[in-house]
């Protein structure tokens, strides 16, 4: 578990740095170590301390797709200003 904290902890920083393709890459790694872990059932002991760090790892997931979903409509929006931009400039090239 201690390496699916690292590796979100990593997924992070890669999200803050807009720097999604690794990200993804990274994602798809951490979710096949996901569901290696609980293929075994958790032992009584280790209950607490998986449910925070699984807990740790959902508020982490929510703020990446937050930073993602924002990432996304700062895209849109510029890319909406080009196909503006390039409206105008066919009006005014227009005879």
């Amino acid at each position: 578990m201690a390496e699916i904290i690292d590796m979100t902890r990593r997924m992070q920083q890669l999200a803050a740095e807009l720097n999604w393709d690794e990200l993804l890459v990274l994602q798809t790694s951490r979710q096949e170590r996901v569901l290696a872990f609980f293929t075994e059932p958790v032992a009584d002991d280790d209950s607490v301390w998986i449910a925070a760090a699984v807990g740790e790892i959902l508020q982490a997931d929510r703020q990446m797709e937050a930073a993602c979903r924002q990432a996304y409509e700062n895209v849109s929006g510029q890319l909406s200003g080009i196909a503006q931009g390039n409206k105008a400039k066919q009006a005014y090239q227009q005879p």
